[in-house]
């Protein structure tokens, strides 16, 4: 089973979270989603078979979060952009697994802290490649300026 979501989340508590707890084998394919002005987070993503392609993410406490309790396997394709949030892209201390960046991770102009990592039991690898419906492709890529700290990583996370 695939899940596709096409969305705008605006001027809410919450913005997208993701729950995919992954004992079928069931895919989730966010795709060209923007989260802006939501009070607390705009994306929010745990599980495995999780794949984001494209993402516009801003004007929130917290931009890009990825949970933790679960074994994550989770893609960040095409372009998601983090920007204007108070901490951009972040883990939760409990965050276990790997998030692959495929596309391009953009997480600049956040008040507090651009790239925040916090468990140790969590892997961001960083390359391969990408192609999406508009024909553009890419390999992956992590930018992280114009933020108070661009990269925070205090638990330990594992770059690849």
């Amino acid at each position: 089973m695939c899940s596709r979501v096409y969305s705008e989340f605006y001027n809410n508590y919450w913005g997208l979270d993701v729950f995919q707890l992954n004992e079928d084998s069931s895919k989730v394919m966010i795709e060209d989603v923007t989260a802006k002005n939501n009070e607390f987070e705009g994306m929010y993503l745990t599980g495995t078979g999780i794949t984001v392609n494209n993402a516009n993410i801003r004007n929130g406490k917290y931009g890009l979060v990825i949970g933790g309790n679960v074994e994550n396997e989770i893609t960040l394709a095409g372009d998601i952009t983090v920007t204007n949030n108070k901490y951009g892209f972040s883990t939760t201390f409990y965050a276990q697994g790997t998030v692959y960046v495929t596309g391009n991770l953009i997480s600049n102009r956040n008040e507090k802290v651009g790239l925040g990592t916090y468990s140790a039991d969590l892997t961001i690898a960083v390359g391969g490649s990408y192609s999406g419906k508009s024909g553009k492709s890419g390999s992956g890529s992590i930018t992280a300026c114009e933020n108070t700290l661009d990269i925070n990583n205090v638990g330990g996370t594992n770059f690849e």
